[in-house]
Formats: structure tokens, C-alpha cells, sequence
């Protein structure tokens, strides 16, 4: 979402602020001028009740590298950018996307004491800490569904897609693929599948000591 960046940061006098990560991937692209990372705070000025107020940042990896989310404590409001959505699930694009990251992100914004979310997709949430939740649930059905479907054999990447999302519209089914193959790669990174060949389009198989499910960290 940097596509309007520079013309926003022109039109209002504003400057562009980014994770150090981000600021990397943006060199020649869009000017970032100041690196913002886990823990900093932006001040606000004066809030509606006549005392100051500031944002605190928080680095939020797993949907990209860089993310970053924004807590306000005094009135209790997460804006968690494309972290959660209130429309449809959040697409995780490997290499940028990780889906063990995404997980661990999500259990740290959860321990926040919010009160409303305001996230980048959909409309603002008075149930912070249940959207959160769902989000978590969702890769949990995601993944036993991924297992489920591994224990009839090698399956490639394309074959699980077209199961796991049956009857899902064409323009789809790219991003389903990618969804399946972050799944696939948490479940290489806890030793629990492998790939059976090499190749662009590779068969994944379970260990075969892998259990059915396990609880996302």
C-alpha cells in the first residue's frame, strides 16, 4: 500500500516514516524519510480532552517483513494495518510472508488492553481481542485442513490449493496457492513435512512421525 505514498506525503506536507526493513525494499521507489522501529512513539499533539497523546509502534512481522502496527493508550486504540481484517482473512505471501511470524505477531497484539480495532480492510471493531482470536482460528482450521489433506500423500502445491479451496472464483486460486504453500513451509519449519522432490512445483509429504494438528504458536 506505498503506491500514493509520495503523492500523499507532498499534497499535505507530511513526511514518510517506515521500519527499517521497509525503508530497504523502498530505496529508488518511494523517498522514506525517517525509519520508525519496535517501540517508538509518535507524538500527536493535543488529544480531544485537552492532554497530550502519542502512538507507540509495533514491529508486527508475518504478513511483511516490515509491518507495523500502532497502539494509543489513551483511548485504547490498535490500528493494526493489514494484521487482521473485518472483511475476509489476511493473504500470507511467501518469502515476504510468514506464517509463524504471523501467529506470534498476532498473540502480541493480543495482550493489548484495547478497546477499539482499527484495521486497513473492513470497518472498525469494538472486539478487539475476538477478532484477533478468529484470526488465530482460522489458521489453526487453515492447517488441519493442510494435514488432513497430506495424509492420503504427496500432494503438490496446486493439487491442495484446488482441494482445500473447492469451488473458490479462478482469480482466487494464485493466492490460495500462496496460502498453502506458507502453510507448507511452517510445517517444514517444525519438522512435521518435507518436500518429496525439487522442482518449481514440488510434492510435500508428511514425516512420518508428524502429528495431525498442533496448537499455532
Amino acid at each position: 500500500h506505498m503506491g500514493a505514498a509520495d503523492a500523499v506525503a507532498r499534497r499535505y506536507g507530511v513526511p514518510v516514516l517506515a521500519h527499517p526493513w521497509t525503508a530497504r525494499a523502498l530505496v529508488g521507489k518511494v523517498k522514506v524519510d525517517q525509519e520508525i522501529a519496535d517501540g517508538a512513539t509518535l507524538d500527536l499533539g493535543v488529544a480531544p480532552h485537552g492532554a497530550a497523546w502519542r502512538l507507540e509502534a509495533i514491529h508486527t512481522p508475518g504478513h511483511a517483513p516490515g509491518h507495523l502496527c500502532f497502539y494509543e493508550s489513551t483511548y485504547r486504540l490498535l490500528f493494526v494495518g493489514d494484521m487482521a481484517s473485518t472483511m475476509s482473512s489476511v493473504v500470507i505471501t511467501p518469502p515476504e510472508g510468514d506464517i509463524t511470524e504471523y501467529l506470534e505477531s498476532l498473540q502480541r497484539l493480543r495482550t493489548l488492553p484495547a478497546r477499539l480495532l482499527l484495521p486497513a480492510h473492513g470497518s472498525v471493531s469494538s472486539r478487539p481481542q475476538a477478532v484477533l482470536d478468529e484470526c488465530v482460528n482460522h489458521r489453526r482450521k487453515r492447517e488441519e485442513q493442510l494435514v488432513q489433506a497430506l495424509t492420503a500423500g504427496p500432494r503438490r502445491v496446486t493439487d491442495l490449493a484446488q482441494e482445500l479451496y473447492r469451488g473458490a472464483p479462478a482469480a482466487v486460486m494464485p493466492y490460495a496457492e500462496k496460502q498453502v504453500l506458507a502453510g507448507l513451509l511452517k510445517l517444514r519449519r517444525e519438522e512435521r513435512a518435507i518436500e518429496a522432490e525439487e522442482g518449481q512445483d514440488p510434492l510435500w509429504r508428511l514425516r512420518p512421525s508428524a502429528p495431525s494438528a498442533t496448537t499455532p504458536r
